[in-house]
């Protein structure tokens, strides 16, 4: 058992909004990857995930060969997301026992992701939801509030401190 977050799109995305998503969040992505345990090992890897999921476990392989260089972390997950038209983000399954985050730029407007209390992904879950809450492109709801949904706002709010006027409220 574990923790669901939900996602309902309310707006249609250009490919300048698609485009600047992508770097706002890779910066997020990256933030939490050098301020997380353990968190290269979150990332799947092609042999654990054979056959239909190549596709996936492929780009997930670039995604950590990327946030453990030093050069151009940010710039270069995002054109990765932007080629794909979608930002993911697949938890090796060995290590996380979680859902992949995909968030895609066109088709469906619902999304959901089931973290099952994954040490390290969940606060990163909820707080990409958050952040595209905060970005006016949709709402954002879990089954639970917990230490998850609070990390997940600080993640946020540790990366992009001008979406929040004064600490407790919101924009």
């Amino acid at each position: 058992m574990g923790y669901t977050y939900y996602f309902d799109r309310t707006v249609s995305l250009s490919e300048d909004q698609a485009a600047q998503l992508c770097e706002d969040v890779a910066k997020i992505v990256t933030y939490w990857f050098d301020h997380t345990r353990n968190s290269a090992a979150l990332f799947t890897r092609r042999e654990n995930r054979p056959g239909k999921w190549d596709r996936y476990s492929e780009n997930s392989e670039k995604q950590l060969k990327i946030l453990k260089s030093a050069d151009n972390r940010e710039e270069r997950l995002a054109c990765l997301w932007k080629e794909a038209e979608e930002i993911f983000i697949c938890p090796d399954e060995e290590t996380v026992p979680s859902e992949s985050f995909n968030f895609p730029f066109h088709g469906d407007s619902f999304l959901f992701c089931k973290t099952n209390h994954a040490e390290g992904f969940g606060p990163l879950v909820y707080g990409l939801f958050y952040f595209l809450k905060l970005s006016g492109i949709g709402k954002v709801s879990t089954d639970y509030q917990s230490a998850e949904t609070r990390a997940g706002r600080r993640l946020v709010k540790a990366v992009f401190p001008e979406l929040f006027t004064k600490i407790g409220s919101r924009k």
